[in-house]
């Protein structure tokens, strides 16, 4: 049968203005619709350029038979596949038609190219419906149905079981702990979660915001396991430990979170003159560096209790004062104003204001155990973990002197002797964020190195 391509644009048309008209949007085509291409990685002699063919939409499924892991990318540098392990396969869609040459990060006798066919009617493939930006969907943390009939009360240990996604539309009452091995999503409204620690297993997944739509109310996940020698499978406590699966948080950000004084800051002031136009909010955290001889200083922490532009009052006064202006060189030495009798050098040493707070806050608990031992939350990655963090902030984090509970921790993220994948650092992600109130370093990650007898952990 021949197509009519008038008729097709018409049916284009009218589906695209019938779905747009009831408020929703069409998402690329799942790549399940498309025949899915396997190919076999494994070293010849010589090796044999790959020759990869595949239609625009579908996957390819990247399977190692060799002795060694393999990461491929495209000359061009336009993609690259995660890391694949040894024994294991890696799903890949490519979409953008073209022609790809490409090779190994790992093995350089290891090349080919990948040619990506245009699909010239893919509006007649069945068409994936999402609903309007900001929209949610699950079923409900506060519908007892949910539960088998019963929410999870104050003090319980909860589970998602593999399968079910759960939409945390309320605030629920602080958990013993909360096990993730299907997915809990947070409502597009201001919420907290207390609770002991939450662990996620195999395909296990926490969603706040997404990397397109980044979460613009408040959450906060309050961890408050109250006995520090307690150890969930090896992993400690008091935090979101990650045995697979992802744990993925996306924040709105605000306008900038580092800025500079424009003019002097004198020791008891309460109003800050910066450099730019922020958009902070009241009650806001932000840092305010020395710009005195070390030790004479600090890094002052203060309350923002209103924004103006570039103007911040603070609740309580600077402890010490602040340089904020700019420095020109002049033919008779440094002047603070401007001059163009020489050629214009600027010395800049106007103190730096950045600013703590997100929209997305991860903490311990303000209990006797954080005031008296130190012991803070953490988040450890372990094995086929996932975290991906943007625009989220950590505080009263870390547990003093015990080893491997850093706020944040990505374990043995590395290689075995025998070229086997422990866990892939590649995926992991965490930018635009602040770790401040920690009492254990910052982000560490700990790899082991095998020696035949002897293990080195870093």
């Amino acid at each position: 049968m021949q197509r009519n391509p008038a008729l097709i644009a018409s049916v284009c048309a009218l589906l695209v203005s019938i779905l747009f008209a009831a408020g929703l949007s069409l998402a690329a085509p799942s790549s399940a619709h498309f025949p899915s291409v396997q190919i076999t990685l494994a070293s010849g002699d010589p090796p044999a350029p790959m020759d990869v063919q595949v239609e625009s939409g579908a996957a390819v499924v990247w399977r190692n038979n060799d002795t060694q892991a393999h990461r491929l990318r495209s000359v061009d540098g336009s993609w690259r596949s995660p890391v694949i392990a040894l024994g294991s396969d890696r799903h890949q869609v490519f979409v953008e038609p073209g022609r790809y040459p490409f090779v190994c990060d790992f093995d350089p006798g290891m090349s080919g190219v990948l040619t990506v066919q245009p699909d010239a009617y893919r509006v007649f493939l069945p068409l994936v419906i999402r609903s309007a930006p900001g929209a949610q969907s699950g079923e409900r943390w506060s519908n007892p149905a949910t539960w088998g009939g019963r929410v999870p009360q104050s003090g319980d240990a909860a589970t998602i079981p593999a399968g079910k996604v759960v939409l945390l539309d309320v605030s629920p009452p602080p958990l013993q702990s909360l096990t993730i091995e299907g997915e809990l999503v947070f409502d597009r409204r201001d919420l907290d979660l207390t609770v002991g620690w939450i662990m996620l297993h195999g395909q296990g997944r926490l969603r706040i915001g997404t990397p397109a739509e980044p979460f613009a109310h408040r959450a906060t996940i309050t961890l408050n396991a109250p006995n520090p020698n307690e150890d969930v499978m090896g992993m400690g406590t008091r935090g979101i430990l990650l045995m697979g699966g992802s744990f993925e948080a996306y924040g709105v950000m605000p306008n900038r979170v580092w800025t500079k004084l424009n003019d002097h800051a004198a020791a008891g002031a309460t109003t800050l003159t910066l450099s730019d136009t922020v958009n902070w909010q009241p009650g806001a955290q932000i840092v305010i560096a020395p710009t005195d001889f070390y030790g004479v200083a600090e890094t002052e922490r203060h309350t923002a209790q209103a924004v103006n532009g570039a103007r911040v009052t603070l609740a309580t006064p600077l402890q010490t004062s602040r340089w904020g202006r700019l420095q020109y060189v002049s033919s008779t030495g440094m002047t603070t104003t401007p001059t163009t009798e020489v050629t214009p050098l600027v010395l800049d040493e106007r103190a730096e204001v950045g600013l703590l707070s997100r929209q997305i806050v991860i903490q311990g608990a303000d209990d006797a155990r954080w005031r008296n031992d130190r012991f803070g939350a953490q988040i450890m990655v372990m094995g086929s973990g996932v975290l991906r963090l943007d625009g989220v902030e950590l505080r009263r984090v870390g547990q003093g002197g015990r080893p491997g509970r850093y706020p944040i921790h990505f374990h043995l993220l590395s290689y075995a002797a025998d070229g086997s994948l422990i866990g892939d650092a590649t995926q992991q992600l965490v930018t635009n964020s602040s770790i401040w109130n920690s009492t254990n370093r910052c982000i560490t990650s700990c790899h082991k190195w095998h020696n035949d007898s002897q293990q080195y952990l870093l």
